[in-house]
């Protein structure tokens, strides 16, 4: 999976240190199919997005629905494969991340998360 990385933090908690963005037709029809386990990333960053689906999939992602500031407005923890989300109202990002990702962090609906580039 190429291109640069991001880190995701909560506030000045960071959380994740290699997100990768997929905003592209084709980076966001691909997204986490076809692969057997997660890709050596920490997460997919879907922009924009306010559904998606784990068709083809072959392992449980935890996904988190946020609106354009970034605020949390849904979380599906351990969505398994072959399953579709309803649409997030107002949602404008999504983020695939490894299952558990939200009950390791506590991440809940309502926290802001905000990304920035890599050194």
């Amino acid at each position: 999976m190429a291109g640069s990385g991001l880190v995701l933090f909560r506030g000045t908690e960071e959380l994740l240190s290699n997100i990768r963005l997929a905003t592209t037709f084709l980076t966001r029809l691909r997204g986490l199919m076809f692969y057997q386990r997660m890709p050596q990333i920490d997460g997919l960053l879907f922009s924009p997005c306010n559904s998606i689906h784990t068709f083809w999939m072959r392992f449980a992602i935890d996904v988190i629905f946020m609106d354009r500031s970034g605020r949390i407005l849904a979380v599906y923890e351990k969505l398994p494969p072959n399953r579709v989300t309803k649409t997030i109202k107002n949602a404008y990002y999504v983020l695939e991340a490894e299952a558990g990702f939200a009950d390791r962090f506590k991440v809940k609906t309502g926290d802001c998360l905000r990304w920035e580039p890599q050194n």
